[in-house]
């Protein structure tokens, strides 16, 4: 039986099984019956979906495709490279609505098109990191310096592309890692990796250092 049969029975089995299996009314026997040598369709429909699907949706394949696609969505990527120099540079920190805000009631809070100031009255860091081992790993120590220096109960959330964050995780524990993504860029203007995103106040406050400076093995 070829896949696009079995699919065509797959899809009459679950649309018609409750007219299949429905009740009926038995109304005696009329003139010569005949023996049934055609296969019970209903146990030969029954057979096919649970083959099809014992072979196509086993548990195993389906936790494997679920793996992959977990260990895909872990990997950031990113079109920017990386920074030649140390450079510090400022933004006030705005955003422009791409749709209407409206609350409960149905009363528009704010339109689209519209820009806000927002003012961070407890800072906020961000560390974008991407690249090999070990300079990851010596991107990552260098910005867990800095922030001890900022503060003993500050953290840094690290964003990260060019490598699984499951594999960096191992690699560099007890840190919260998370794959990066384009908006994230554009929306705490970042221009080049790695980068040390501050915000504070009214103010994105971004600092660049030079890749040249974490080529070194510990």
């Amino acid at each position: 039986m070829n896949k696009r049969k079995i699919i065509f029975l797959i899809l009459f089995f679950f649309c018609f099984i409750d007219l299949l299996e429905a009740k009926y009314i038995d109304l005696g026997t009329h003139g010569k019956t005949y023996k049934i040598v055609e296969p019970d369709f209903m146990k030969e429909l029954k057979s096919a979906v649970k083959k099809y699907f014992s072979n196509n949706f086993s548990i195993e394949k389906i936790r494997e495709q679920i793996k992959k696609e977990v260990y895909q969505q872990s990997i950031g990527k990113t079109n920017l490279s990386f920074a030649k120099k140390n450079k510090k540079y400022s933004y006030l920190n705005s955003y422009t609505f791409q749709q209407n805000i409206i609350n409960p009631m149905g009363r528009i809070i704010f339109h689209r098109g519209e820009t806000i100031v927002i003012n961070n009255k407890k800072p906020f860091y961000l560390c974008f990191l991407k690249g090999n081992i070990p300079e990851l790993k010596n991107e990552v120590a260098f910005f867990d310096k800095i922030m001890k220096k900022i503060s003993p109960y500050e953290k840094c959330t690290y964003l990260i592309a060019g490598i699984s964050v499951f594999k960096l995780s191992k690699i560099v524990p007890n840190h919260d890692f998370y794959p990066v993504k384009s908006f994230y860029e554009k929306r705490f203007k970042v221009k080049h990796y790695p980068s040390l995103v501050e915000l504070k106040g009214k103010y994105i406050n971004v600092y660049e250092f030079g890749i040249e400076q974490f080529k070194h093995k510990e």
